[in-house]
């Protein structure tokens, strides 16, 4: 459905310097760290205020596939930036939700303000916060 349309260009886009080159935010010796697009609007109930993903340079489907070298390097990262407020999560490889093969662990910072209200409707999967 939706994940699977969006995809448009054949491809790893994690591979594509040019889809990386754009949006690098931070760059380390095994990683990338860049915006996710599009970026989650909600996450756990509260507002997203930063949506970024550490993404492997080497295309692996799943974390188990690093280096030892490569895999301290992207918990390295991810470290950094859970000690600054952002969630880290990450799909399995086989997960419906997943859109890319290419593993990338999401780094999602959230407001820390509760909304007032929350409104939850299982279908068709509506959220809305106020």
């Amino acid at each position: 459905m939706f994940y699977e349309k969006r995809r448009k260009k054949p491809g790893c886009p994690f591979c594509d310097p040019a889809e990386i080159d754009y949006r690098l935010r931070e760059e380390t010796k095994f990683s990338f760290v860049i915006p996710n697009l599009p970026t989650y609007e909600v996450w756990e109930q509260h507002k997203v205020l930063d949506h970024l993903m550490v993404i492997p340079k080497r295309h692996v489907a799943r974390l188990t596939e690093l280096t030892d070298e490569e895999l301290l390097d992207v918990s390295r990262i991810m470290a950094k930036y859970e000690a600054d407020g952002y969630s880290v999560y990450a799909r399995a490889d086989n997960s419906p939700r997943r859109t890319v093969s290419h593993q990338h662990t999401h780094l999602i910072k959230i407001d820390p303000k509760a909304p007032k209200v929350h409104l939850y409707l299982e279908k068709p999967y509506l959220m809305v916060n106020f």
